[in-house]
């Protein structure tokens, strides 16, 4: 048995625990402890990304505060704040079935946990009301990790004040009522065959947004 929901959705949605009634699930392989998760304007979408939705949710503007972008950087914020627009559609639209569109922009961990997230979710008959507000605090240099990976760490702010997570049939908040209702995720995006990905995500609470 392991704590699943809880810490995914802490991570990788920004919403908080759910109910301790559940909270745990029979699973075989373990959770990793950090993570993170929604919309904002995003980089244009190519035709499988909008095929799942005609009309992208949105949310609060996204910002990177005084800073010049490279061509690197901008792309690594472009593909946090995409996964960020993408997993508020899929979360407040059930009916969206092909997870195509957010296995495309991560990789790794980051992909697991997402996609996960989403998984308990659904199997909970819940959706989740309203968008949660993200913002890109900043944007890391270029680095090489081992074996010669091109990453850029990117942090971003989830404010979800005001968004629950409800069951569609009794409408109830599936969610804790005490939970961290703003966080920071750091995201780390590294570059795999020209592309950037979300590879790895951790998150810590904090007060608010700058």
């Amino acid at each position: 048995m392991r704590t699943t929901t809880t810490a995914i959705t802490v991570l990788a949605l920004g919403l908080g625990a759910l109910n301790a009634c559940t909270t745990t699930q029979p699973e075989p392989s373990p959770t990793p402890t950090t993570v993170i998760t929604t919309p904002t304007p995003s980089p244009t979408p190519s035709p499988t990304q909008t095929a799942q939705s005609p009309t992208p949710t949105t949310a609060s503007p996204s910002h990177t505060p005084t800073q010049t972008l490279d061509a690197d950087q901008s792309a690594a914020r472009d593909v946090v704040l995409h996964l960020y627009q993408l997993q508020n559609r899929f979360s407040m639209d059930d009916s969206l079935k092909d997870l195509t569109p957010l296995t495309d922009i991560t990789t790794g961990a980051a992909q697991q946990q997402v996609v996960a997230a989403l998984d308990d979710y659904r199997a909970l008959g819940a959706t989740q009301t309203a968008p949660v507000a993200v913002s890109v605090e900043k944007v890391g240099s270029l680095a090489i990790g081992a074996p010669g990976t091109r990453m850029i760490e990117v942090v971003a702010c989830v404010d979800a004040t005001g968004v629950d997570m409800v069951n569609k049939k009794t409408g109830k908040s599936v969610l804790a009522g005490e939970r961290n209702q703003v966080n920071l995720f750091t995201l780390e995006v590294v570059n795999e065959d020209n592309s950037w990905l979300v590879s790895d995500i951790a998150a810590k609470p904090t007060k608010a947004c700058s």
